[in-house]
C-alpha cells in the first residue's frame, strides 16, 4: 500500500503532493490552462529529496508525476518550484532523466531526457529518438521534439517523420524538420491539422516517393505540396518539377512545371517499360 508523505527520504515508496496552478485534461497539458485543478503527485520507489536551498525536489526510481489524467515518467524526476502567497507550492519546471514517458488517454511522448515548463505548456523531449504519438499519427524525432501543449503545435528536428497509416498502407513524411499542428478531435482527444516541412522533404506511399526542397501537408484533405527541385518516382518511372501536390489518400500526383524545371521552364517524365534499361544504363 502507497503511504503519502509531504516530504521522506531513504523509503522504497513515498509520495509527495504539490499544489499547482490549474491544469488542463487535454493532451499532455500540465499547464493549468484547463479545468483540472488538482494537485500534482509524485511518487517514487527510491525516495524524494528534498533541496529548500534550490527550492528543488527530486525524486528516484519509477519516480511519476501525475496531474489529472497527465503523467511524467522517469528514472529521476527533478521538480523545481515556488512558493506562493498564501503559503502553498507551485511546480514550475519538471526534468526527467533516464527512460521517458509522458501519458494521457489519447497521447504518448517518449525519449530519454525531457524538460516540461509547466508556466507555459510546453516540453521538449530529447534522444532514444525522441517519439509523440497521437491516434492518428506517429511523430519522431532523432534530436529533439517540442510539443506546445496549449497551442497543439509539435516540432520534430532532425531526422524528423511523421507517420500515419492508411488502408493500402503507412503514409510517411519524412525531412530535417517537420512542425505539426494538432487539433481537438470530436470524439475527444486530438488529431493531425497540418505539417509544414523544411530542409529537403520526402513523402513516401505505398504507391510512389516524391521528393522537394519544402513541402506541407493538410491532413483534412490527404493533400501534400511539394516545391523546389520536386522528384516523384512510382516505380521504374520518374517525373521532375517544380511544383507537386500530391493526394495521400489516392495516390494521384499533380506535377506542374516552372522557372528551374528541367532547366527550360517544363516538367519532365521518364516512363520506362517493364524490362526496359534505366535512363543512363
Amino acid at each position: 500500500m502507497t503511504r503519502r508523505f509531504p516530504i521522506l527520504l531513504g523509503t522504497s515508496l513515498c509520495a509527495l503532493l504539490l499544489a499547482a496552478t490549474p491544469a488542463s485534461a487535454q493532451g499532455l497539458d500540465m499547464s493549468g490552462g484547463g479545468g483540472n485543478r488538482g494537485p500534482i503527485e509524485v511518487l517514487a520507489d527510491n525516495g524524494i529529496e528534498w533541496q529548500q536551498s534550490t527550492r528543488q525536489f527530486t525524486a528516484r526510481g519509477n519516480a511519476t508525476a501525475t496531474r489529472g489524467e497527465v503523467t511524467v515518467r522517469a528514472d529521476e524526476l527533478v521538480a523545481s518550484y515556488r512558493e506562493t502567497a498564501g503559503g502553498g507550492t507551485d511546480i514550475s519546471r519538471l526534468e526527467a532523466h533516464g527512460g521517458v514517458r509522458i501519458t494521457s488517454p489519447n497521447q504518448t511522448a517518449t525519449g530519454h531526457d525531457a524538460v516540461y515548463d509547466l508556466d507555459t505548456g510546453k516540453f521538449e523531449l530529447f534522444g532514444a529518438p525522441a517519439r509523440l504519438v497521437t491516434p492518428t499519427e506517429t511523430l519522431t524525432a532523432k534530436d529533439r521534439l517540442t510539443y506546445d501543449t496549449v497551442r497543439g503545435v509539435a516540432t520534430a528536428e532532425g531526422g524528423a517523420t511523421i507517420e500515419q497509416a492508411g488502408p493500402q498502407g503507412p503514409r510517411i513524411l519524412r525531412a530535417p524538420l517537420l512542425e505539426a499542428k494538432l487539433v481537438a478531435a470530436p470524439g475527444g482527444g486530438t488529431t493531425l491539422s497540418t505539417v509544414e516541412a523544411r530542409g529537403g522533404v520526402e513523402i513516401v506511399t505505398p504507391q510512389e516517393t516524391a521528393h522537394g526542397s519544402q513541402g506541407n501537408y493538410d491532413a483534412n484533405t490527404g493533400i501534400a505540396t511539394l516545391t523546389g527541385s520536386v522528384r516523384i518516382v512510382r516505380g521504374d518511372n520518374v517525373l521532375t518539377g517544380s511544383r507537386a501536390v500530391v493526394d495521400m489518400r489516392s495516390g494521384v500526383s499533380t506535377l506542374q512545371a516552372g522557372s528551374g524545371a528541367d532547366g527550360q521552364g517544363r516538367a519532365r517524365a521518364v516512363i520506362t517499360p517493364d524490362g526496359a534499361p534505366q535512363p543512363g544504363q
